[in-house]
């Protein structure tokens, strides 16, 4: 691992905090190998009682994350008069006015005109290459429950704000369509029930700890909050064919419900699109 100092701070400091002591040991031993190397920048890595403090304060039981849920994928908040914004923003970068005059202006275009604006932004973009910056002048938050193993091919996209409820085997889990065609479904729902009956165990030994008997098909719930430009970095990668099968659903779902609500802006997501999310789904997992 490469890391500066500050942020090995940080780390180290969220570690010492973790309910799981075997997190804990582990900041501990790295701690005391960086502080041989950079004593006084490590000086302040401690444990934060913060997260811990605030956990209590606001968590509702009776609202559990077990409750059945709706749309696996929903689009639950986005950026007000979204596309005024972000042409707005790129206007403000190559003109020469302030941002309210910007957005005024752009308020006034004909379609037409706004539709050679959004060309001119990607003019010479292709896949391989990053769009403005100016694109992050917008925001997307959705609402999502995915396997953990999809969650891990999401979270290494650090662009975006994530927010993750705990991992329980509350919201059931997905069935592979390989599963079901080496036609060892019933032995893989048996072994699954068998990881969520021990689940309540391990936490009444200690919370945190049942997680450890849950297979990476059990589902979570969480939060993806991101920009523009972050989205279609994330869409591109995403979608494409060699990607897992249950992160690139996701990601052309999610593409599908941005261009709900950013149709001009289509082109440029580079979505690829052989197979709809809803075609990922009928040929990688068995709905029973």
């Amino acid at each position: 691992m490469t890391i500066n100092a500050r942020s090995l701070e940080h780390a180290i400091s969220k570690m010492l905090s973790s309910e799981l002591e075997e997190v804990r040991a582990m900041g501990a031993g790295i701690k005391g190998v960086a502080q041989k190397s950079v004593p006084t920048l490590l000086k302040y890595a401690d444990a934060n009682p913060y997260p811990a403090n605030v956990s209590p304060q606001i968590s509702q039981p009776d609202i559990r994350s077990g409750q059945k849920y709706g749309d696996w994928c929903q689009l639950v908040d986005f950026t007000p008069d979204l596309q005024n914004r972000v042409l707005a923003a790129a206007l403000y970068r190559f003109g020469n006015i302030d941002y309210a005059r910007s957005l005024l202006s752009v308020q006034t275009y004909p379609p037409e005109q706004k539709k050679d604006l959004i060309k001119a932004i990607f003019m010479g973009h292709n896949r391989f290459t990053t769009p403005l910056r100016e694109l992050e002048h917008s925001s997307f938050t959705f609402d999502v429950v995915l396997d953990q193993g999809a969650w891990y091919e999401v979270k290494r996209h650090r662009m975006m704000t994530l927010t993750t409820q705990s991992f329980t085997p509350d919201l059931g889990f997905t069935v592979p369509l390989a599963i079901q065609q080496a036609g060892c479904r019933d032995e893989y729902g048996a072994l699954m029930h068998e990881c969520a009956t021990f689940y309540p165990k391990l936490e009444s030994v200690a919370h945190g700890i049942g997680s450890y008997i849950l297979p990476n098909a059990f589902k979570r719930r969480f939060l993806i909050t991101t920009n523009l430009r972050s989205a279609i970095h994330f869409i591109n990668l995403r979608s494409a064919a060699n990607a897992h099968y249950s992160v690139r659903r996701l990601s052309i779902r999610m593409a599908e419900q941005i261009r709900q609500v950013l149709p001009e802006f289509a082109p440029y997501l580079f979505c690829e699109l052989q197979d709809d999310w809803r075609e990922i789904e009928k040929n990688s997992f068995f709905v029973p």
